[in-house]
């Protein structure tokens, strides 16, 4: 995977190279060794969900009445 390019890298793609035998899992491990650990950079975040989807059927169900 010495010129690897975004399409290689899909998940689903390489999974699919791996079972074909077309990507050998020695070298994807070696790849997957060979990137940086970016753990330090992330930022952390907070997110709220808000149920969207039972408000309208709140709403759906009470206009019925």
């Amino acid at each position: 995977m010495s010129e690897t390019s975004m399409k290689e890298l899909d998940v689903r793609v390489i999974e699919f190279n791996l079972r074909r035998g077309t990507l050998p899992l020695d070298q994807y491990k070696k790849y997957l060794e060979s990137l940086p650990d970016s753990a330090e950079e992330a930022i952390e975040t907070q997110v709220t969900f808000e149920p969207i989807v039972a408000s309208r059927a709140e709403g759906s169900a009470n206009d019925e009445s």
